[in-house]
This record gives structure tokens, sequence and C-alpha cells, in this order.
């Protein structure tokens, strides 16, 4: 039980500290399973470049905040916001970190 606590902190401090969720490369969070699971799209690039948003937007941070791209999420994923969307994937990821028994 102890090294259930050990890997489960070693965890949470490494998505604090250099791996936060905030910092996480998208790719990570946004697997080609999960974007198939909650998109009609086959992984994250194709729903980056139906959006045809990337070239509009100088940062991925102004795309991915941007009313477009909510819009775009909202019509065209299970989910109702790029938020909910980004929480979805960062709760898969850290259960696919934990050990499983």
């Amino acid at each position: 039980m102890a090294d259930n606590f050990k890997i489960l902190d070693d965890l949470t401090k490494e998505i604090n500290e250099g791996a936060g969720y905030h910092n996480l490369p998208i790719e990570l969070l946004m697997t080609p399973d999960f974007i198939k699971t909650y998109s009609c799209f086959t992984d994250f690039e194709c729903l980056l470049l139906s959006s045809r948003l990337k070239d509009k937007y100088s940062t991925n941070s102004d795309l991915y905040s941007s009313g477009e791209w909510e819009l775009l999420i909202s019509e065209n994923t299970n989910v109702n916001s790029w938020r909910e969307l980004r929480i979805k994937a960062a709760i898969i990821y850290v259960k696919s970190r934990l050990p499983h028994q």
C-alpha cells in the first residue's frame, strides 16, 4: 500500500513541477485513441487542421483560448468545451500512469 502512495506522490510531484497539467505536450494528452473516442477525427492534428485556425493565431495558446476554437470543440466533439476536453484527457493520462493491479 505504501508503494501506491509513493507512486501517487511521485506522479503528483511530476505534474506539479516540470510536466504540469498546463505544460504537458498536447500530443501526450490528446492521443489518437482519445481523439477518436471524443470526436470523429483520427488524431489531434486532423482536428487542428480542420479548424483552419492555426495560421490565424501567432501562438497555440492564442488559438486554444479563442472563441473560434471553443466553438469548433463544442460542435465537433462529445464535450461542451476545450476545458472539458483537456480535463478528460488529463484524467486519462494520470490514470494511465498509475499502477494497475
